[in-house]
């Protein structure tokens, strides 16, 4: 969700130079934010097809395969015919996410089938609090668009402040959220991190020197 709030900004910053314009880089961004909405499906579909291979069953992950494919001709095609020339390469996009939620919602009860129990209460649950987690930084990161947008013109500055801002709030709000909630993979992911960081920095001086 982030990402898709701060990707026209990000590309901005990241892209708005040489013989690129602000408006292209805007719209690298745009697509970049379709893409990033189906990044959920797109994990589980990786994810399940893997679990059928890790059992040498190579028949059902090509038929779900073929179906993906069928629904990602059609979306493109229907894109290609409705949507104007500007806005093609975002309904590509967002065919893709199609694709790739086919591929998750044909694999979830095959799966189940193959391995009894998926645990889907636990799994949705922590997605619906994760969800959840993110709408105020998401409302702060848009907020930010436009305040600064209202500022500065688009370009690389623009993308900048608005990422940088933006983005850096989100996050402190996500982890406010987080552990209101009570999201245990936020903990685990937290907890991961900050001992990493201290066993680097508890490393004796010898360590840092050439």
């Amino acid at each position: 969700m982030f990402l898709a709030a701060l990707g026209p900004p990000l590309c901005q910053f990241l892209f708005s130079y040489g013989s690129n314009t602000a408006r292209n880089a805007q719209y690298i961004g745009e697509v970049f934010a379709m893409f990033s909405l189906g990044l959920v499906p797109f994990m589980f579909t990786q994810l399940q097809l893997r679990v059928f291979y890790s059992f040498h069953e190579n028949r059902t992950p090509a038929i779900i395969g073929m179906v993906m494919l069928v629904v990602g001709v059609i979306s493109d095609l229907v894109a290609l015919s409705i949507l104007p020339a500007r806005q093609v390469v975002i309904g590509l996009a967002f065919a893709y996410n199609l694709v790739t939620l086919t591929g998750a919602v044909l694999a979830w009860p095959l799966l189940l089938r193959r391995v009894g129990s998926l645990d889907g209460w636990r799994i949705t649950r922590s997605l619906v609090r994760m969800f959840l987690a993110t709408l105020p930084g998401v409302a702060f990161a848009f907020a930010v668009r436009a305040a600064v947008g209202s500022v500065l013109h688009p370009g690389a500055l623009f993308g900048l402040v608005a990422t940088v801002i933006g983005g850096g709030g989100a996050l402190l709000l996500y982890a406010l959220c987080a552990r209101l909630l009570g999201i245990e993979e936020f903990r685990v992911l937290v907890r991961s991190v900050a001992g990493r960081f201290g066993r680097l920095c508890n490393k004796p001086a010898s360590m840092w020197l050439p």
